[in-house]
Parts: structure tokens; C-alpha cells; sequence
């Protein structure tokens, strides 16, 4: 038997470390509705997809942190279905230290952020970083407050609010 919680990490990341279902057959029923079916005799999933916009937030582009004399800057905040914070700096030591920035992510209502996922690195940006966190901003917040670890602090308006 397939439950929720193992379709969804099928369907989301692929088999990995789950075991493989004997079958599994998609049906497109629409744009955004999908019918899944894992040969399971009491049940079937109906996935909907949601297209959520990315909305790239200003922050300036200011050093936030020093990693051996070169700079790390934050170059990107966006929200969508969670919210992103992107480092990035430059060379070698860049590049195998960008996870050791340190920070805290709240905002002015007081929500905690948790890290959700990430990466660094990669042959297209090598000394870049990229943080998702959750939950999304409550609709009453309206400031971004990013604290790293030496004390630096960057204020984010969110818009529309």
C-alpha cells in the first residue's frame, strides 16, 4: 500500500531511499491536475499543482559577512512558496565556506524561520549559496529581518503590505 505521505515524496523526489512501487501509472486531467494511480486496490491520488509567482525582493546588494577578506554580499531574498536567501562572494575559500555564514531569519511580527533546504556551489554559480526557509510570511508582516552572526543586520520590506 502507497499512503500520502510515501506518494508525495514519490512523486516530489523520486523513488531514493523509498521502495519502489510495483506500478504507477499519470494521467494529465487538466493544466495543474494530474491522476495517480499506484495499482493500490483502495485508493488513488489526485496531485494539483499550483503555479506560484517568485518575487525577488530589494536588499541593496550589502556585505554581510567576511570570509577570510573576501566579502560575502546578499545578493538575493525572494518569496514563493517558502522564502529564499542567496549569498555569494568569490574564489576558493568562497566557495567551501559559504554554508558558515551564520544568520537568523525573523520578521517584525516575530515569526522564526526554519531552514527548510539549500545548496552552494554548482558549476553555474560556484560561490553562491542559496537558503529556502518556511513558513511563508504571515500577510500581517511587513519587514524581512536578516541577523548574521557578527551583528549585521538587513531590514527587507515585503510588498504589498
Amino acid at each position: 500500500m502507497v499512503d500520502l505521505s510515501t506518494a508525495t515524496q514519490l512523486l516530489a523526489m523520486g523513488a531514493g531511499r523509498l521502495p519502489r512501487p510495483a506500478s504507477c501509472h499519470r494521467t494529465l486531467l487538466a493544466d495543474g491536475v494530474v491522476h495517480v494511480d499506484y495499482a493500490d486496490p483502495d485508493h488513488v491520488f489526485l496531485v494539483t499543482v499550483t503555479q506560484v509567482p517568485r518575487v525577488h525582493l530589494p536588499t541593496g546588494d550589502p556585505v554581510v559577512a567576511d570570509l577570510d577578506g573576501v566579502p560575502v554580499r546578499l545578493v538575493d531574498v525572494e518569496l514563493a512558496n517558502h522564502v529564499t536567501i542567496a549569498l555569494a562572494a568569490t574564489g576558493p575559500v568562497a566557495e567551501q565556506r559559504l554554508a558558515d555564514v551564520g544568520y537568523r531569519l525573523t520578521d517584525d511580527v516575530g515569526t522564526e524561520y526554519r531552514l527548510s533546504t539549500g545548496e552552494s556551489g554548482g558549476a553555474d554559480h560556484p560561490w553562491r549559496a542559496r537558503w529556502q526557509h518556511l513558513p511563508t510570511p504571515p500577510p500581517d508582516a511587513r519587514l524581512l529581518r536578516i541577523e548574521f552572526a557578527d551583528g549585521r543586520v538587513v531590514a527587507v520590506p515585503l510588498p504589498g503590505r
